[in-house]
């Protein structure tokens, strides 16, 4: 590596990370990069008003990674705020080099980019808010643009003039789920198998929003055992049901396995991995890594109408065109 690096220094940017391969996943090796990024790329630039970078959305290992971005981008700029989203710009560089612009960073998961984010504070003076998942549909939305509307200082009347509207429209089309939601999964009881912040999403608006039971979440990203007790926490607290769902950390898919034999559910959200295992007639949805069962190219979950894209993609396993 040293030699590569002094082959080409002052030729091109050359960012470099030296770690062993087979050790770790590709969390930490998003974390090592970045931190790389801010060590051997950043300088010092003036500060961009209602510039905010995106962190804790992984290329790939989250399989809607694209559409996030795009969606979380598009919401914020509607209040003003322009997301760097790094991944995806069509300069990846120069998103790169103006993190250290940033009025504030943001982290979308509740453990992944902190390292990144502390780095960013002390080198840069950049203070960050930790969002601990992507929201999925209205009320996580709202509450997210409000928060950041806040931290931003923008007029709460321009926050109101974005989330109206698309509150409406969002439960004016979701109410077309109401007949197979009473005909086809009334009181479903439902598991989620997932990284933590897709968990702690799709378990919230399962449960808070479309009326699910949540009965088993596994969270499968082998968060730091310090994060441990929060995330439980964002799982289990802040759901509109007196079922609370238990929640088990396990990456090993044989043990997964063997978890689920002991659960009876009527819709299982996870990896492929996972598709054969519920019970019965039980529907299941690819939502997490890997996924070999569906192609995701610009498909989220993010937002107002991520959450129609999620019930969309859950009554299909049920019914047909509503």
């Amino acid at each position: 590596m040293a030699a590569v690096v002094k082959e080409f220094k002052g030729q091109t940017n050359i960012i470099h990370v030296n770690t062993a391969g087979f050790l770790g996943n590709s969390y930490l090796g998003y974390e090592h990069f970045f931190e790389a990024v801010v060590d051997q790329l950043l300088a010092p630039l003036p500060k961009q008003k209602k510039l905010v970078n995106i962190f804790g959305i992984v290329p790939s290992q989250h399989i809607q990674w694209k559409g996030h971005l795009r969606v979380l981008k598009a919401l914020l700029g509607k209040i003003g705020v322009e997301a760097n989203i790094i991944f995806t710009e069509k300069d990846g560089l120069a998103a790169l080099k103006k993190i250290s612009a940033a009025e504030l960073n943001l982290v979308f998961s509740p453990w992944l980019g902190l390292k990144v984010v502390e780095k960013l504070k002390e080198k840069f003076e950049i203070p960050y808010e930790v969002i601990p998942f992507v929201p999925v549909g209205p009320q996580d939305t709202t509450s997210f643009l409000r928060q950041i509307g806040e931290l931003l200082h923008i007029p709460k009347k321009t926050i109101e003039a974005v989330v109206k509207p698309e509150e409406w429209d969002a439960y004016n089309t979701a109410e077309y789920f109401g007949d197979l939601l009473v005909v086809g999964l009334p009181n479903a009881y439902f598991g989620v198998i997932a990284d933590s912040g897709t968990a702690i999403g799709l378990t919230r608006y399962g449960t808070n929003e479309i009326g699910l039971l949540p009965e088993l979440v596994i969270v499968s990203d082998n968060p730091p055992e310090e994060s441990r007790e929060k995330i439980t926490r964002l799982l289990t607290e802040g759901l509109a049901s007196s079922i609370k769902p238990k929640v088990i950390f396990e990456t090993d898919s044989h043990k997964i396995k063997l978890i689920l034999q002991k659960h009876t559910l009527q819709l299982l959200l996870g990896s492929s991995l996972e598709k054969h295992l519920p019970k019965g007639d039980a529907g299941f949805l690819s939502v997490s890594f890997p996924t070999f069962d569906r192609i995701v190219l610009d498909r989220s979950y993010a937002g107002y109408r991520g959450g129609l894209n999620f019930i969309e993609d859950v009554g299909a396993q049920f019914c047909g065109p509503l």
